[in-house]
């Protein structure tokens, strides 16, 4: 039952979108409100019904202007799904262990996936996602770690931090002792960072960090040790759109002259400002032949996207506003910024955000949410066994000399690790060590038990975390009671309908006989194509056959249709309208005679009338695929009747159709 019920519940899903609504889940704030319907002791009320509707159609807009007819529609299947879901209560599907193992095993997989996307990835892109609205520039002084890993380096970067925080200078010290050999020629300056961009530990010093101040501590990362210095922190301008004029150092002998480039740049900086088109004169004079074209526009970009020193002369510039003179390795320019880019809404940049989040920050956090949840569920490994199977396996191959041997017995139900709610077993513990490739042609040591009980733990741990989570997320418990719902409703179907059809040849040939003229054939042809790329390849064949050549043989030997020597040119019965190769079929009289030559996709064609079926009703075994289908349509629908039929007169439900006037404060 399991995994048939988990398969089939996907496709009925779409038809339970308001299952989540029931009378449990929706807070009645007041107990005097609207009643929209009553069976038996189950009431529901307008909010309840508006819920389900709102899931349904998913716009507001839609419900408060829909139609009072719609709104009864909609209130007469959800008090039908309503009575099915009673119904199932009364069958005593809510004490079935085959649907309890099913809903457990759906929580545990599905919770540990909803855990890590809404308690993990959400709220920290939402948190990156307002940090990004901010941009430091920050300087460090890194000093790499030793190929020993002695405490030197860590040693030398506290030495260097205690000298600034006496009073030396940050930038000097950086120049003479930072082993980043890139930023040091700058004083250290690695220029601006926003939250993303490297690694957690320098980001979180960073963002603690004052303007003009240095972090009070060395920072240690996977490169080294930081001494992390922030002299700006200001609003963020994602991108910006410029255009810019480029006059090159060389002149047109091609030898540097900076004079004559800057008299150049300096001259269409006097024509700008004297009102000539900025983009005119870029296209005329600009020396970057890539964006010169475009009147100088090098679209959007942004921060570090440019050299240096023309970033940041583009970034301070306001919408509208005109660059000084920028000198960059690439000459003099002269830059326009036509447009900055507001921060896009939280939707528009979410799955930007998820990718740089899980580039820069996920692993760690995951690591950490993993070991928080082990905390809480007390995991534990139990030392003693842990030394009986050390002692007994002689440092054994996991899956090889463990698994063969008669050391796994004494000792394979013992609970090597714990938690909460479960324990696991030195057999389960040790299989999995040998399905594992880093386990693989390896001894068993202590090293790697306790390795491979945290993995295997990570693991598990989130999946028992989900067994508790519909008690702190009403959202997840609305996901688990739309599960168990869809369930049920699924038994009910298979119960009342499709276990009921009896589909078997008797039935269906009745079913045939009684629509019959439902299934029917249109004319058809069927025919052989000699197909050729020249008219005069093709009369060539004609007078072979007219000569007493086989026509059969000729089509295996030299048709040029792809793929159709190895059918031998045959196309089967089809309409005759399928194609036009069929309706030039189907105007030869007899079967064996030829069609005459005739233009057709990049060739010419030659056809022989295989056999001519005029429309006609199918015979059964041709009507069966089509037969079986309807007939258990029509079944369906009939069985589904008697069940809701069955569902009216055993809980003879009320409905307050007037009632619903005051849904969506619905006027009509």
């Amino acid at each position: 039952m399991k995994g048939k019920l988990s398969r089939v519940f996907i496709s009925i899903l779409p038809l339970l979108l308001f299952i989540s609504c029931s009378s449990k889940q929706t807070e009645i704030l007041n107990q005097n409100e609207l009643i929209v319907s009553e069976f038996g002791s189950e009431k529901i009320y307008l909010s309840e019904f508006e819920a389900a509707y709102l899931k349904n159609s998913a716009n507001i807009n839609k419900a408060q202007t829909d139609s009072l007819e719609n709104l009864k529609r909609f209130l007469d299947v959800y008090v039908n799904f309503k009575m099915k879901i009673a119904d199932a209560h009364k069958r005593g599907y809510d004490k079935d262990p085959a649907i309890e193992e099913e809903l457990v095993d759906y929580q545990r997989k599905v919770g540990s996936t909803y855990i890590i996307e809404k308690e993990l990835i959400e709220p920290n892109i939402k948190r990156m996602y307002d940090e990004r609205k901010y941009e430091y520039r920050v300087s460090h002084i890194m000093i790499r770690p030793d190929s020993a890993l002695t405490d030197g380096p860590r040693l030398k970067a506290e030495e260097l931090l205690s000298r600034i925080k006496n009073g030396e200078s940050f930038e000097e010290l950086a120049e003479q002792y930072s082993e980043d050999e890139f930023s040091k020629v700058n004083g250290g300056d690695i220029y601006y960072l926003t939250s993303g961009m490297v690694v957690p530990e320098f980001e979180d010093a960073m963002k603690e960090t004052p303007a003009g101040s240095v972090y009070p501590s060395v920072v240690a990362t996977r490169f080294g040790y930081h001494i992390i210095k922030v002299t700006e922190k200001g609003v963020r301008v994602p991108q910006i759109k410029a255009s810019h004029i480029l006059i090159d150092f060389l002149n047109e002998e091609g030898v540097v002259d900076t004079a004559a480039a800057r008299a150049k740049i300096q001259d269409i900086v006097n024509r700008v400002e004297n009102g000539e088109s900025f983009a005119e004169l870029a296209a005329q004079f600009s020396e970057d032949p890539g964006s010169a074209q475009n009147g100088g526009d090098l679209g959007y970009f942004e921060r570090r996207m440019m050299v240096q020193p023309f970033d940041e002369a583009a970034f301070k510039l306001k919408e509208g506003e005109l660059s000084g003179i920028v000198e960059t390795s690439y000459g003099f320019h002269l830059i326009l910024v036509t447009e900055r880019k507001g921060h896009p809404s939280f939707e528009e940049d979410k799955e930007n955000l998820k990718k740089i989040y899980r580039q820069v920050r996920y692993n760690q956090d995951l690591a950490k949410l993993i070991e928080n949840t082990k905390q809480k569920y007390n995991y534990k490994v139990d030392q003693s066994v842990l030394n009986e199977l050390l002692a007994l396996s002689d440092m054994p191959n996991p899956g090889k000399d463990y698994l063969r041997s008669e050391w796994e017995n004494p000792i394979q139900n013992k609970i090597i690790f714990s938690m909460t709610t479960t324990g696991i077993n030195t057999d389960s513990l040790v299989k999995f060590m040998s399905r594992r490739y880093e386990y693989m042609g390896s001894p068993v040591t202590e090293a790697s038990v306790l390795e491979a009980a945290d993995k295997l733990s990570n693991d598990l741990v989130l999946e028992i975390d989900a067994l508790f989570l519909s008690e702190r997320s009403p959202e997840f418990k609305s996901l688990m009671e739309d599960y168990r719902n869809g369930i049920y409703i699924f038994k009910l179907q298979d119960e009342e309908i499709w276990k009921k059809i009896d589909a078997d040849s008797v039935n269906l040939y009745a079913f045939y006989e009684k629509n019959k003229e439902n299934y029917r054939f249109p004319d058809r042809v069927s025919f052989v194509e000699l197909f050729s790329r020249t008219d005069s390849l093709s009369q060539v064949y004609i007078d072979m056959v007219n000569n007493g050549a086989d026509f059969d043989s000729l089509v295996i030997q030299h048709t040029e249709r792809s793929g159709m020597r190895a059918k031998a040119g045959v196309y089967e019965l089809k309409d005759v309208n399928f194609s036009d190769l069929y309706r030039e079929a189907n105007k030869i009289g007899k079967p064996g005679e030829l069609s005459p030559i005739f233009p057709n996709s990049g060739g010419f064609s030659v056809l022989k009338l295989i056999e001519k079926d005029p429309a006609r009703i199918k015979h059964f075994d041709e009507a069966r695929p089509e037969v079986s289908g309807g007939f258990q349509d029509e079944e369906s629908k009939r069985l589904e009747l008697e069940f809701n039929n069955y569902l009216n007169s055993t809980y003879n439900p009320k409905k307050y159709y007037d009632n619903l006037k005051n849904a969506f404060k619905q006027k009509n």
